[in-house]
């Protein structure tokens, strides 16, 4: 593989890589693209566990909450119930640091600082594709299929965010897919594209 200067010029002003929040929701291009959610890291708990817990509980949502299963032994089976669990590790000195971090103003600040530029390291909560991704996005944000699941969701968690507090991240696809795939109709590429996002980040709040 050669060096990656793909990725040298996708925040430039010809790039396709763009981010964008509600403050700058306006910015988004009526371009063709594929597009993924993220959840900022936001210190929605002050208390360590129960961050951890609540967005554990975020990444590993499923649209489905409980499935059946049967069990067959020798001479009996059994029928079980089962469901989707976020699990989470942490040691009382990983705890302790936390506590110390969060007691104090200016350290809190810095730590919420690196989590939110982190946020982009997390698995996207949606990944999806558009003709146009500022009308998508104006779609995601009043209501849709997604727009529901999430909204939902996050209120059995007792969490006040919606879609527009998410970070909307997009690939611009249809810059010189003229030169390089030929007759391939930019629909085509960008499903194909999609899927393969899809697969690979396995986004929970995206259906199959």
């Amino acid at each position: 593989m050669g060096p990656l200067n793909a990725f040298r010029n996708l925040e430039s002003v010809d790039g396709r890589l763009a981010f964008y929040t509600k403050e700058t929701r306006h910015d988004v291009p009526e371009e063709p693209g594929c597009y993924a959610w993220f959840l900022p890291l936001w210190f929605y708990r002050e208390n360590h566990d129960e961050l951890m817990q609540i967005i554990g509980n975020m990444v590993s949502y499923d649209h489905v909450s409980e499935k059946e299963i049967d069990v067959s032994f020798t001479w009996q089976s059994m029928n079980l119930r089962v469901r989707p669990k976020a699990a989470f590790h942490a040691t009382d000195d990983i705890r302790a640091t936390w506590n110390n971090i969060y007691a104090d103003n200016p350290t809190r600040h810095a730590l919420q600082q690196i989590l939110l530029e982190a946020s982009l390291l997390m698995p996207p909560l949606y990944v999806g594709r558009t003709s146009n991704l500022r009308r998508r996005y104006l779609e995601h944000t009043t209501g849709s299929a997604f727009h529901s699941r999430f909204t939902n969701y996050v209120t059995t968690l007792g969490l006040k965010v919606s879609v527009s507090d998410l970070i909307f991240v997009c690939i611009k696809t249809e810059r010189g897919l003229d030169r390089a795939f030929g007759d391939l109709a930019q629909d085509d590429v960008d499903k194909l594209i999609e899927r393969l996002l899809m697969q690979f980040c396995r986004p929970p709040f995206s259906l199959k």
